[in-house]
C-alpha cells in the first residue's frame, strides 16, 4: 500500500488483519505484515497490540523487507531434519545441552537448548519462543530466526541474537549496568593509574 504520510496506511493494515482473523478467512500464522523500516515495523506492532487481541498481535508475523530476506536466507541455509526427530544431546567439551537430529550423521540439523532452563527445546510461536520444559517465553529476534540473549559488552548489558555471527542484531538494555560492569570499570581505572 503506497500513500502519503499520515493518510492511515498502518491503521488500515491493522484493521484488515483483525478482520481477516475474526472472520476466519486466514489464521494468524498465515499472515505476514511487511514494513519498509524498523520504526514502521515497531509502530505496526504497537498498534496491533493496542487494537487487537493479545493472541492475534503476538502470533502475526511483522517484519521489515530486510528482516524477511534475512529470515528466508537463514531458513534456506539451515540444515534440515531428514526424517528424524530432535534428540537431546550434550556437548562433550563443555557439557552444554543442544538438540540434534536422530539421523545424525546423515542429517546435521541442530538446535540450541533454552537459555533460561538450559534443558528444554524452544519452539517459535509468533514473535516469541516458548520452552517445552520450563514453559518460559523468550523474545524472538526481529531480523533473523533466533531468540534474543542477554549479553555483556564494554557499555553494559544488551540483547543479541542467538544466531550471532550470522545475525548481528543488538538492542541496548536501559536498565542499570549491575555490579559486574562497575567492577570492570574499577579494574580499568586501577590499570590506568599504574
Amino acid at each position: 500500500m503506497v500513500a502519503a504520510a499520515g493518510s492511515g496506511k498502518t491503521s488500515v493494515i491493522v484493521a484488515k488483519t483483525g478482520w481477516l482473523v475474526r472472520k476466519r478467512y486466514r489464521t494468524r500464522s498465515e499472515l505476514l505484515l511487511l514494513a519498509f523500516a524498523r520504526d514502521a515495523r515497531r509502530e505496526m506492532e504497537e498498534r496491533m497490540a493496542k487494537r487487537l487481541d493479545a493472541a492475534i498481535a503476538r502470533d502475526v508475523t511483522v517484519r521489515t523487507f530486510h528482516g524477511l530476506g534475512m529470515a528466508i536466507m537463514a531458513d534456506v541455509s539451515r540444515p534440515r531434519r531428514t526424517g528424524g526427530r530432535e534428540v537431546r544431546r550434550e556437548n562433550a567439551s563443555d557439557g552444554s545441552v543442544f538438540y540434534g537430529c536422530s539421523n545424525n550423521p546423515l542429517c546435521e540439523h541442530t538446535a540450541p537448548a533454552c537459555p533460561r532452563c538450559g534443558n528444554g527445546l524452544p519452539v517459535r510461536s509468533g514473535n516469541a519462543y516458548r520452552c517445552r520444559d520450563c514453559d518460559g517465553t523468550i523474545e524472538a529476534c526481529p531480523v533473523f530466526d533466533g531468540w534474543l540473549n542477554t549479553k555483556w559488552g564494554p557499555r553494559g548489558r544488551f540483547l543479541g541474537c542467538s544466531n550471532f555471527p550470522d545475525c548481528k542484531y543488538t538492542r541496548n538494555l536501559r536498565e542499570s549496568t549491575g555490579r559486574g560492569t562497575e567492577q570492570k570499570r574499577t579494574n580499568l581505572e586501577q590499570r590506568r593509574r599504574r
